[in-house]
């Protein structure tokens, strides 16, 4: 793989896992929050307009994109002479399939949502486990965004 691919690959891994952080760091740190004081029914009643409308589409392709690009940037770093990257290589390869991971925990909770009761109880049980399991997540790809940038810098040296 040439250098100028590779620096594409990784620029757009950089892109998609940033991304993906930026929404996590208002998961956590805004919605989160204002969530839990107006109660798991208005969570709910959002999360079915917005994650099970077009973030169904929009977070998949981050994430799922962000794990093939960087799949492709390890394959990329054995094939060239840049073994100095790897470690960074690894390590955003790393927190991105934790990521992925998490999700299989989070994901369930979320899609539940779509034709699950809409009860008090039934409705705190799953916020309360999506926060607990996005939580998780976003932290995973928070690193993994940082992690790719650190991977960035060392194929750019």
């Amino acid at each position: 793989m040439s250098p100028n691919v590779l620096h594409a690959i990784v620029f757009m891994t950089c892109l998609m896992s940033g991304a993906l952080a930026g929404i996590d760091i208002d998961m956590v740190l805004v919605r989160f929050p204002a969530w839990r004081k107006v109660g798991a029914a208005a969570w709910a009643a959002y999360s079915r307009e917005a994650d099970l409308g077009a973030g169904l589409i929009l977070y998949p392709a981050l994430a799922t994109g962000s794990a093939l690009l960087c799949i492709a940037a390890v394959v990329g770093l054995h094939r060239g002479s840049t073994t100095d990257a790897l470690p960074a290589a690894y390590s955003t390869l790393a927190l991105t399939l934790v990521g992925l991971l998490l999700t299989i925990r989070a994901a369930p909770i979320m899609l539940s949502l779509k034709h699950g009761a809409d009860d008090r109880a039934t409705l705190e049980t799953a916020f309360r486990g999506f926060r607990l399991w996005g939580s998780w997540r976003a932290l995973a790809q928070i690193l993994a965004f940082v992690a790719s940038l650190w991977l960035f810098a060392r194929i750019s040296a």
